[in-house]
């Protein structure tokens, strides 16, 4: 039912302690793939033992010879992927107990969501009463809207991106159309934005 991507480019240090966290936080069921952009840190080898220790996971493993950055491994995964729900963790991103099952959650109660995620900023910068402000409920849950959430934690519809395509990937294939995509998702109806109560993640 549910599909999450996970790429990594070097960073050992975050993926032993984000990869793990993921799979154990979870608190719902998910398969997990993994996109390597060419790390030369130790990742390669760290990635295939974590396999064998999470073979029931971890559906599989794709190595890039080279970076070829964000939007092209993520429409290869949302290409093949035949989950009902995909989604994305970067590999700096820590994520708390039961991140998925609320992602999840939400989506089970509502067809109007489109990108919903963890809210990933410094709350010593940010306005909480303002924040508050913004809250809508929703089929019974809380969310704060926003037409873009950012691309470090998120959960999607498979019906919502096969409806909106892919990301749009320009000559270089390493930048990524990511906040034009959630914006067009925002314009044709759907909601984005981040649970409430806030599910913080820790974005290293």
């Amino acid at each position: 039912m549910i599909d999450i991507l996970y790429l990594t480019f070097n960073r050992i240090a975050y993926t032993k302690i984000t990869l793990p966290a993921l799979i154990q936080n979870a608190g719902a069921e998910f398969s997990l793939t993994i996109i390597d952009n060419g790390s030369t840190d130790g990742t390669v080898e760290y990635l295939k033992a974590m396999q064998k220790k999470y073979k029931g996971t971890i559906k599989k493993i794709l190595f890039n010879s080279e970076n070829i950055g964000l939007s092209l491994p993520t429409n290869v995964f949302w290409k093949t992927s035949k989950a009902q729900f995909v989604g994305k963790v970067d590999n700096d991103t820590l994520v708390p107990e039961g991140w998925l099952a609320r992602l999840m959650e939400a989506h089970e109660k509502s067809d109007k969501l489109g990108v919903v995620g963890g809210f990933h900023f410094n709350m010593a910068y940010v306005d909480q009463e303002a924040l508050k402000r913004r809250v809508f409920s929703v089929d019974g849950f809380s969310l704060i809207p926003d037409a873009f959430i950012g691309g470090c934690c998120y959960l999607l519809r498979k019906t919502v991106q096969q409806q909106h395509g892919y990301l749009a990937i320009d000559q270089t294939k390493k930048t990524t159309g990511w906040t034009e995509y959630q914006q067009a998702i925002a314009r044709s109806g759907y909601l984005n934005g981040y649970l409430y109560p806030l599910l913080m993640v820790e974005h290293f």
